[in-house]
């Protein structure tokens, strides 16, 4: 009966810590180097856009909208992204619209046309792409879910 107690109670801290040596380590979120699809509030999405140069906010048919230009920094060719988002009423929370990536252009000028509902990309470089629209979004393509809040 000794010899039993002595080996469970040799045992028992073994067990222990081959429990605590088996449990899973607390999961990180990963880095998300394009931004965030969805957040609760505009703080949330410029905290979320490494290497913002610029933000732009429009509305267009009374919904609201943030854009940024991501400018990475490289030596050689550039890496500029267009992040759009869209104001969601219903869920009352910002959502990704669109997100582009341009290679080689250089520098980028964002316009918007609330009137008419267009953003343009074009290319503001001392290249063949200065003053050439590189995108063109169409906010028409968009909703706030604005008719489902009650």
């Amino acid at each position: 009966m000794t010899t039993r107690r002595k080996f469970i109670a040799a045992a028992l801290p073994l067990a222990t810590a081959s429990a605590v040596c088996a449990a899973e380590p607390p999961v990180e979120k990963p880095l998300n180097v394009d931004g965030v699809d969805s957040a609760a509030t505009k703080e949330e999405v410029k905290k979320s856009v490494l290497f913002a140069q610029s933000w732009h906010e429009a509305t267009y048919a009374k919904r609201q909208y943030l854009f940024a230009l991501a400018d990475w920094p490289t030596s050689g060719a550039s890496y500029i992204d267009l992040h759009g988002w869209v104001y969601n009423k219903h869920f009352k929370e910002w959502r990704r619209i669109c997100l582009v990536k341009t290679r080689h252009l250089g520098k980028a000028k964002l316009s918007i046309d609330e009137k008419k509902g267009m953003v343009l990309l074009s290319g503001a470089a001392n290249n063949d792409l200065k003053d050439q629209v590189v995108f063109q979004f169409d906010l028409r393509v968009t909703d706030d879910d604005a008719a489902s809040v009650r």
